[in-house]
């Protein structure tokens, strides 16, 4: 209904509703609806004399702060529609971001998805292929190419200092998105774990 899988459902009322966030491993890709984490979760809890409703909310590649904007807006469209309890599983696809970004608080693809926007304006597609066939871009490319190799050891140096950088403020902004999301659950008076 909201985009996400369905999940085992109790025979019974339920008397939790549990939301479950993440990525790929959350959503199960190349499982079917059955074998998911949330619906493992929710057969458990009839094991257990539970009655769990567990929605699956996962997306392949969501990060962390995807997942806490789709609670938000789910929240805010459906106010009186509320879980219990909040699950997020997830952190590599935020390391994954960040390394491909080279920097934190982006998507995964982020760099690919924009220049794949800009590529299918017409306007951005002619300009690129005019370019692309002048002198000046060969004259450019064989620039580039002589800057690059002298650049290469420098870069190798660089690339090993910004990758411990990156990995701190990668940890850093992970922590900063853990905090606000239990801001966010406690104002909605869910628990979060």
């Amino acid at each position: 209904t909201q985009g996400e899988r369905v999940s085992y459902n109790p025979k019974s009322k339920p008397n939790l509703y549990i939301w479950m966030f993440g990525g790929s491993t959350m959503f199960g890709t190349g499982s079917n609806d059955m074998d998911t984490i949330p619906s493992f979760v929710a057969q458990y809890g009839e094991e257990q004399k539970l009655v769990l409703q567990v929605k699956n909310f996962g997306i392949s590649g969501y990060t962390h702060l995807q997942e806490r904007q789709r609670l938000e807006k789910i929240l805010l469209e459906n106010c009186k529609k509320r879980p219990d309890i909040v699950v997020f599983l997830d952190g590599i696809n935020d390391v994954y971001a960040a390394y491909q970004n080279s920097d934190v608080g982006g998507i995964q693809n982020q760099k690919r998805l924009e220049k794949k926007i800009f590529l299918e304006s017409s306007a951005s597609r002619l300009l690129l292929f005019w370019f692309n066939e002048s002198n000046l871009s060969k004259i450019s490319n064989h620039i580039k190419k002589t800057i690059l190799s002298f650049q290469k050891s420098v870069a190798d140096y660089e690339e090993k200092e910004q990758k411990n950088c990156l990995s701190t403020k990668i940890m850093n902004d992970y922590k900063n998105q853990i905090f606000l999301t239990k801001k966010l659950c406690d104002a909605y008076k869910i628990k979060s774990l």
